[in-house]
C-alpha cells in the first residue's frame, strides 16, 4: 500500500501528539487555509488517519499514514488535541504521483519507425491443364435402299395416311461428357412392293428417339497445396509470370432444351438437316435450339408404282460421350518475405563522459542512433542513478555514432558519468498565469496562540542508498529562502558505515556543504539527524546525499519544508 510520511513542527521545535490525517485532493474545490475544517469523504477510501505523532515513527513530530492510492493529498494537522483552540493546518503532499505545479503540456509524439520493406510477391500457381474433349461417336451407315417393285397395272392407290409421330418421353437430360458415337446404323429401306392395284399403305410410325446419354462424371478438384509458412513482409517485386490456364470449371447447370424443329411436309425424305454447331467450351449455358429439319424433297412424278413396303425403324442415337476430367488446380504461390521491422527508441545508449549540468552536449559512442530525429525532446538518464538526467532538444546526429542534445532541464547533480540511456521526453509545459489576487477579509479576533506547521515542498521515502555517493532528494524552496531540513535513515540488517552529505547554495556565502555523518559505523535502527535551517535561496535546490558501507544496507528518507 502507498506510505505517506513527514514531519510536524512548530516554533518551539517538532510537535509530538498531534493528530495527522490525508485527504483526497479531488475532495477539495480549492486549497484549504489554516483553520479550515476537512471535507466530507470515506474513511479508509478517500480520508485515512488519524496518526499520532510522534518517536514511534523515527523521531519527534514524525508521522507515517497508509493509503488506498498512489494520488495527491492534502495533509491536515489538528493541534492540540482535545483543546477549545485546537485548529486544523494544512499542506499539499504529491510525492506519490512525484508532480510539482502544474503538468506542462504532453510532449509531442516521436516519429513513427520506418515501416519495413514489403515482401515480394509469391508466383503464382500454374493453371491444371484443360481436360480432353471425348471423341464424337461415328456417324451409322445408312441403310440399303430396297430394291423398286415391279410395275404394277393397276391404278394407283391412294396414299396412305401419314404414321403418328413417336409419342416416347424423351429421357433425362446427363451431366455433358464427350460426345460418344452417333447411334446404330439406320434401317434397311424395306422393300418396294410389287405393283399392284391396291391402294398405297400407309407410312409407317417414326420410331421413338433414342435416350440422351447421360453426362460424364465431373472430375474431382485437386487438393489445395498447403500454404508457406508466412514470410516477413518485403518490399514489392515485380509480378511473377502468368501461370497456364488453370483446368476449366466444372459443368454448369444444363439450360433448357431448345424447342423442337417443325417437321417437314410429308413426301420423300430429303436430306436430314446439319446437325447444329456445338457450343463453346466453357460454363455450359443453355443448349442451342435443335438445327430444323431439312425441308422434304419434292415427290417426283410417280409411274405405276406398286405398294411401297414400310420404311424401316430409324435407328436409336447413340449415347454422348462422357465430359473429359478436370485438370487439377495449380498450386497456391508462396508468400513474399515479411520486411524488416523500422528503427526505434529502446536500445540507443552513450558512454560519452559527462556532468550533470546545462548546455550543448554532444554524446558519442552511440552505437544504435534508432528512430532518434533533429528536433525531437529526448531525456538522457544516467542507468546507474536514475535520479541524475538531462532534459533537451536534439540539434545533431551522426547516424550510429553521436547524438548532440541542446540540455535545458537536469535532474540530480555530480558526475561525470557515463553510463547514458536515452527516452522520448515531453515538452516542459508552459508557466500559467498567476491568478488575480483574492480581495482582503475582514480581520477576525485574534485567537489562542497554537502549534506551528510548516508547508512541506519537498519529500523522499525509503530510498536504497548504494555503496558510492546517492541523491536521496534534490529540492528547491521557490517560495522562500529558509528551509527546514528533516533527515531519517533505517540500517536494516547488520552494522554499516554511513555517510549524510546536505549541499546547497547561499545567497551571499556561496556553495555550501554541511558533512552530518562521515563513514559513521552505525548498527541496526533507526536514526533521526536533528532537524536544522538552510538559507539556500529560492532558485537553487538543497541536495541530500548518502553513502552506506554495504549496498541497499541503507533505506534514506528526507523532508524539506518552508520556514
Amino acid at each position: 500500500m502507498p506510505l505517506l510520511s513527514g514531519v510536524v513542527a512548530g516554533p518551539s521545535g517538532f510537535l509530538n501528539d498531534a493528530q495527522v490525517y490525508a485527504y483526497a485532493a479531488s475532495l477539495f474545490g480549492a486549497p484549504p487555509i489554516a483553520g479550515a475544517t476537512p471535507p466530507a469523504s470515506t474513511p479508509g477510501v478517500t480520508s485515512f488517519g488519524p496518526a499520532t505523532t510522534g518517536t514511534k515513527f523515527g523521531g519527534p513530530g514524525q508521522w507515517e499514514l497508509t493509503v488506498a492510492t498512489s494520488e495527491n493529498y492534502y495533509v491536515g494537522v489538528l493541534y492540540p488535541v482535545g483543546s477549545s483552540s485546537a485548529k486544523w493546518y494544512w499542506s499539499y503532499d504529491d510525492s506519490l504521483t512525484l508532480t510539482e505545479g502544474a503538468t506542462g503540456y504532453q510532449g509531442m509524439q516521436g516519429n513513427q519507425g520506418t515501416q519495413g520493406n514489403q515482401g515480394y510477391q509469391g508466383t503464382q500457381g500454374v493453371q491444371g491443364s484443360t481436360g480432353s474433349q471425348g471423341a464424337q461417336g461415328a456417324s451409322g451407315s445408312t441403310g440399303a435402299q430396297g430394291a423398286q417393285g415391279v410395275t404394277g397395272a393397276g391404278t394407283q392407290g391412294n396414299q396412305g395416311f401419314q404414321g403418328n409421330q413417336g409419342a416416347g418421353v424423351q429421357g433425362a437430360q446427363g451431366s455433358t461428357g464427350p460426345q460418344g458415337p452417333t447411334g446404330g446404323a439406320q434401317g434397311a429401306q424395306g422393300a418396294q412392293g410389287a405393283a399392284g392395284s391396291g391402294s398405297q399403305g400407309a407410312t409407317g410410325a417414326q420410331g421413338p428417339q433414342g435416350f440422351q446419354g447421360y453426362q460424364g462424371l465431373t472430375g474431382s478438384q485437386g487438393s489445395t497445396g498447403s500454404g508457406g509458412a508466412q514470410g516477413s513482409q518485403g518490399a514489392a517485386g515485380s509480378n511473377g509470370s502468368q501461370g497456364a490456364q488453370g483446368a476449366q470449371g466444372a459443368a454448369g447447370s444444363n439450360g433448357s432444351q431448345g424447342a423442337q424443329g417443325a417437321q417437314g411436309a410429308a413426301g420423300s425424305n430429303g436430306s436430314q438437316g446439319a446437325q447444329g454447331a456445338q457450343g463453346a467450351a466453357g460454363s455450359n449455358g443453355s443448349q442451342g435450339a435443335q438445327g430444323a429439319q431439312g425441308a422434304a424433297g419434292s415427290n417426283g412424278t410417280q409411274g405405276n408404282q406398286g405398294t411401297q413396303g414400310n420404311q424401316g425403324t430409324q435407328g436409336n442415337q447413340g449415347f454422348q460421350g462422357y465430359q473429359g476430367t478436370q485438370g487439377n488446380q495449380g498450386y497456391q504461390g508462396t508468400q513474399g518475405v515479411q520486411g524488416y521491422q523500422g528503427s526505434g527508441y529502446a536500445s540507443s545508449t552513450s558512454n560519452a563522459s559527462f556532468s550533470i549540468g546545462t548546455g550543448s552536449k554532444t554524446f558519442t559512442g552511440v552505437a544504435n542512433t534508432g528512430a532518434y530525429a533533429v528536433g525531437m525532446t529526448v531525456q538522457v538518464t544516467d542507468t546507474g542513478t536514475p535520479a541524475n538526467f538531462m532534459i533537451g532538444n536534439i540539434t545533431a546526429i551522426t547516424v550510429n555514432t553521436s547524438i548532440t542534445v541542446n540540455v535545458t532541464t537536469v535532474g540530480g547533480s555530480g558526475g561525470p558519468f557515463t553510463t547514458w540511456g536515452f527516452s522520448v521526453a515531453g515538452l516542459v509545459g508552459i508557466q500559467g498565469n498567476q491568478g488575480n489576487q483574492g480581495n482582503q477579509g475582514n480581520q477576525g479576533n485574534q485567537g489562542n496562540q497554537g502549534g506551528q506547521t510548516f508547508v512541506i515542498f519537498g519529500h523522499s521515502n525509503g530510498v536504497a542508498i548504494g555503496t558510492s555517493s546517492t541523491s536521496v532528494a534534490s529540492c528547491t524552496n521557490v517560495g522562500a529562502t529558509l528551509s527546514l531540513v528533516s533527515i531519517y535513515f533505517v540500517v536494516i540488517t547488520a552494522t554499516t558505515l554511513v555517510t549524510v552529505v546536505v549541499t546547497w547554495t547561499d545567497p551571499s556565502g556561496g556553495a555550501q556543504t554541511l558533512t552530518l555523518l562521515s563513514a559513521a559505523s552505525e548498527t541496526v535502527g533507526t536514526y533521526c539527524i536533528p532537524s536544522f535551517l538552510v538559507n539556500s535561496g529560492s532558485t537553487t535546490p538543497i541536495v541530500v546525499s548518502m553513502t552506506a558501507g554495504t549496498v541497499s544496507q541503507v533505506l534514506g528518507s528526507v523532508s524539506m519544508a518552508v520556514a
